[in-house]
C-alpha cells in the first residue's frame, strides 16, 4: 500500500481525541478536509504506511471495521494504491471533495490557517533560494548588493525539517529567481518527499530554455507556479524586465504547463510602465483559464531608485476606480489589537543570507538559521514580535479617515526600519483608494 505521489497533507492534534487533517490530490486538484475519526486513521496511514501495521494499529483501537472502510474510500478516491480490497460501509469517511477552483474552497482553506494559527503553528514557509536573477526588473525591491548568497540543500532541508515540526503545510520558493539555485531541483524533490505543498514563484526563462528540468518539476506535481507578466505588449513587458524576449519565455512555459494539472496564477504588478496595458494581461489569464491578481501598492528598494516605477496619486485612484467601481468599498483597517498582516503569523521567511524573516522583504531579523534554530526562534523574538506588530502600535496612523482604507503593508516601509510608522508610499496610496472609492466628491 502507497500514497499517490501527487497527494499533499497534514494532520494537526488539537488533543488526544481532536485531530484536523488536510489533503490535497494535486493531479486532479481536489481537497478534503477531515476530522475526528477520519483525521485520527488517516494521521496513521501517513505514518505507518505499511498495512499490516496499520491493520493491527486499528484493530487494538477497536477500530477494525472503519478502517477497512477508510482504505476503501481512499482508493476509490486515488488517493492511496494498493492491490488489496475492502469492505464499504454505507458511512462515508471522507467528505465531498472540494475542487481548487470553486468558490467555497477559500472558506476552508481560511479556516484551516485559522485553526493552525490558534495551535501557535506556522502553515508556510518562504525560501528565498537566492538573490541572483536572470531578469533586470526596473521595479525590483531586492537589494543590490547580495548575489553572493544563496541556500544550499543542506540549509534548506534543515530549514524546512524545522518548519515541518511547527506545522507548515507548505513550502514557496522565490528568491532572485529560485530556479537559478544549483539545488533548485533537489530542494523541490525533498519538499514532495514530506507530502508538502510546492509553490514556485518564478520568472519561467530557465524552464523555457530547460526542458528536462521543467518535466521534471512537473513530474513533482508543485501545487502551484506563479509567473509575473507585465503586458502582452512584447515591448513593455520586456522594456520592464530588461531582457529582450523574456515575455514570449514566460508565455511558452504557461503554454507547456496549461498541458497539465498544475494551478498556475498570473501576477501584475500595475507600475507606470504598463499602467494603460496591464488589462491586456487580465483578458490573456482569463481565456486560458488560470487565476490573475494584480496589485499597485508599490515596494521601495533600499536605495529607493525604482521610484520612478510607481504609479502617481492620480494613477493610483484610476486604478481603484477601474478595479472596483465607486462606493463598493466598506473599511477594513480598525486601530485595535489584531496583528497587522499574517507575517510571522502563518508564514515564516529565510533568505539566502539564512535570516529569519516574517515575510518576503520585510526585514526585520528575528534570528538568522546559522546560530539557532526555527524553534527557539518561534519561542522567542517571534513572540516578542508579535506583540509589537499590532495595528494599536501604529501610534502615527488612523489620524485620516483614509487610515480606514490602507493597504498596510510593512514590506513598503521595512527597509528605512520605520515599519511601525506611517510611511508616505502607503498613505498616498489609502487617500487615493479612499477618494477614488469611498468619497470621490472630496476631489471633484
Amino acid at each position: 500500500m502507497e500514497i499517490y505521489s501527487y497527494i499533499c497533507t497534514r494532520t494537526h492534534h488539537i488533543d488526544d481525541k481532536n485531530s484536523f487533517s488536510l489533503i490535497y490530490d494535486a493531479r486532479h486538484n481536489l481537497y478534503y478536509f477531515l476530522k475526528g475519526i477520519s483525521s485520527y486513521l488517516w494521521d496513521v496511514i501517513v505514518e505507518y504506511k505499511n498495512y499490516n501495521k496499520i491493520k493491527s494499529f486499528a484493530l487494538d483501537k477497536n477500530l477494525g471495521d472503519e478502517f477497512n472502510s477508510f482504505l476503501s474510500e481512499l482508493k476509490e478516491r486515488r488517493i492511496i494504491k494498493t492491490d488489496k480490497n475492502f469492505k464499504k460501509t454505507n458511512f462515508n469517511f471522507l467528505s465531498k471533495p472540494l475542487n481548487r477552483k470553486s468558490s467555497n474552497v477559500y472558506y476552508f482553506l481560511d479556516k484551516w490557517k485559522k485553526l493552525t494559527t490558534s495551535l501557535g503553528l506556522i502553515d508556510t514557509l518562504i525560501l528565498e533560494l537566492n538573490y541572483k536573477c536572470n531578469l533586470k526588473c526596473k521595479h525590483c525591491f531586492n537589494h543590490k548588493d547580495m548575489e553572493k548568497y544563496s541556500i544550499t540543500f543542506a540549509e534548506a532541508k534543515k530549514a524546512i525539517d524545522e518548519a515541518y515540526d511547527l506545522g507548515i503545510l507548505c513550502v514557496r520558493l522565490t528568491g532572485g529567481e529560485c530556479t537559478l539555485n544549483k539545488d533548485f531541483l533537489k530542494i523541490c524533490e525533498y519538499i514532495r518527499s514530506k507530502r508538502l505543498e510546492l509553490c514556485i514563484y518564478t520568472n519561467g526563462q530557465i524552464f523555457n530554455d530547460n526542458k528536462e528540468l521543467l518535466n521534471k518539476v512537473i513530474e513533482l506535481y508543485p501545487t502551484r507556479i506563479q509567473f509575473s507578466i507585465y503586458s502582452m505588449e512584447e515591448n513593455i513587458h520586456d522594456y520592464i524586465t530588461g531582457v529582450k524576449g523574456s515575455l514570449q519565455k514566460t508565455l511558452n512555459v504557461i503554454q507547456k504547463l496549461k498541458e497539465t494539472s498544475i494551478f498556475i496564477d498570473i501576477a501584475t504588478p500595475v507600475l507606470s510602465y504598463n499602467k494603460d496595458c496591464y488589462k491586456e494581461v487580465q483578458k490573456y489569464a482569463t481565456s486560458i483559464g488560470v487565476e490573475y491578481r494584480d496589485n499597485c501598492v508599490f515596494t521601495n528598494n533600499p536605495e529607493n531608485s525604482n521610484l520612478n516605477s510607481k504609479l502617481s496619486y492620480k494613477e493610483i485612484k484610476q486604478f481603484y476606480i477601474d478595479k472596483f467601481g465607486v462606493n463598493q468599498i466598506k473599511p477594513r483597517f480598525f486601530k485595535d489589537e489584531y496583528s497587522i498582516c499574517e507575517a510571522g503569523y502563518d508564514r515564516l521567511c529565510i533568505t539566502p543570507k539564512l535570516d529569519v524573516i516574517p515575510c518576503v522583504a520585510f526585514e526585520y531579523i528575528l534570528g538568522n538559521l546559522n546560530s539557532t534554530t526555527l524553534e527557539k526562534i518561534k519561542e522567542t523574538t517571534l513572540e516578542d514580535f508579535k506583540k509589537i506588530f499590532i495595528r494599536k502600535n501604529l501610534t502615527e496612523c488612523f489620524n485620516e479617515e483614509y487610515c480606514s482604507y490602507c493597504h498596510y503593508c510593512p514590506d513598503s516601509s521595512v527597509f528605512e526600519k520605520n515599519f511601525m510608522k506611517k510611511h508616505p508610499i502607503l498613505c498616498e496610496n489609502a487617500k487615493a483608494y479612499y477618494n477614488a472609492l469611498v468619497c470621490p466628491e472630496n476631489e471633484k
